[in-house]
């Protein structure tokens, strides 16, 4: 194998670095840190096109850091951003208004009286708010509002329809 040259899949990597030849004194040979184990082949694995995992020997993927290939996950990020968790919480918020305003018209019910079931709109009304301050900004920054928008006024509408047909 000449230096400088990529090893093919059926060719063993070996460490290029003037070292005299293996000893054959039937001693297995001693590893070196960060060298591929001997009887290490390279193989594509199934999905990934063009990535080379090690063999049965090791399981680490060659020249990549943790971080790429936590990366290359089909799920979520590992943490989002501060930004993105605002963002999912104010998506979210509506649901809360909604389960409070649930609590208020239930209290009213309960206690016959008017002043918890005003209570429940106005706690109703403000769980709007959120919603449409988070679908102006999507329309300003020209982003798609995605999934939080359907909870968001899904739960909305949804709810405000019973709301009105049990407390108008």
């Amino acid at each position: 194998m000449c230096e400088g040259r990529v090893p093919h899949h059926h060719e063993p990597l070996r460490e290029i670095s003037g070292a005299s030849p293996p000893e054959t004194s039937g001693e297995p040979p001693r590893e070196t840190p960060g060298a591929t184990p001997r009887g290490a082949q390279l193989r594509e694995t199934s999905g990934e096109t063009g990535e080379a995992r090690l063999g049965a020997a090791g399981e680490a993927r060659l020249g990549e850091t943790r971080e790429a290939r936590l990366g290359a996950t089909s799920g979520p990020s590992p943490r989002p951003s501060r930004r993105e968790t605002v963002e999912r919480n104010l998506w979210a918020s509506p649901a809360l208004f909604v389960l409070a305003a649930w609590a208020l018209f239930l209290a009213g019910d309960l206690a016959s009286t008017d002043r918890l079931a005003d209570l429940a709109w106005i706690s109703y009304a403000v769980g709007w708010l959120p919603a449409l301050v988070m679908l102006g900004r999507s329309l300003i920054r020209r982003a798609n509002p995605g999934y939080g928008a359907v909870f968001s006024f899904g739960i909305l509408v949804l709810m405000g329809t019973l709301f009105l047909g049990n407390h108008a």
